[in-house]
């Protein structure tokens, strides 16, 4: 990632909230997610949604999440490694939303799910998937106008 992208992200909030990442695979790829297992992920745009309650909030996990070549500890972060990151939506609103987002997104005409429970092994709200794909594709401000909690676009 260029220079200025790093130095931007620095530029988000330390604050606590939630995330989606709009991503772009430009060749379709059987990969393996940890534990989870193998998956066919086919070519085009991906959108995954999480949330930064740790330390650092989302400043740092966004910033985790646009590194390459890191040790996988996420399902995420093992699309990530073959996977642009093209933009990313969040608030620092204080409750998580991650549920809600997945939901909303899902529901979407043109939304499919790739992988089931990838990002959400853990999700008390049993989501199908953190990560939704969309063959078609997405625009900025078609996943804002999906999401529409207040977010922000960076």
């Amino acid at each position: 990632m260029a220079n200025s992208k790093t130095l931007a992200i620095s530029h988000l909030p330390s604050a606590c909230g939630t995330y989606a990442l709009a991503l772009h695979l430009a060749h379709a790829k059987n990969l393996r997610v940890g534990k989870l297992g193998v998956f066919h992920f086919p070519r085009g745009d991906y959108v995954y949604v999480g949330s930064a309650f740790g330390p650092g909030g989302l400043r740092a996990r966004i910033a985790r999440h646009a590194r390459k070549n890191k040790c996988a500890h996420w399902h995420i972060d093992y699309l990530r490694e073959h996977a642009r990151l093209r933009g990313i939506v969040f608030t620092d609103a204080s409750r998580a939303m991650e549920c809600e987002w997945s939901h909303r997104l899902g529901a979407h005409a043109d939304a499919n799910i790739p992988a089931a429970k990838f990002g959400a092994m853990d999700c008390r709200n049993k989501c199908a998937a953190h990560l939704i794909t969309f063959p078609r594709g997405i625009t900025s401000n078609q996943l804002c106008e999906i999401l529409d909690e207040g977010v922000r676009q960076f």
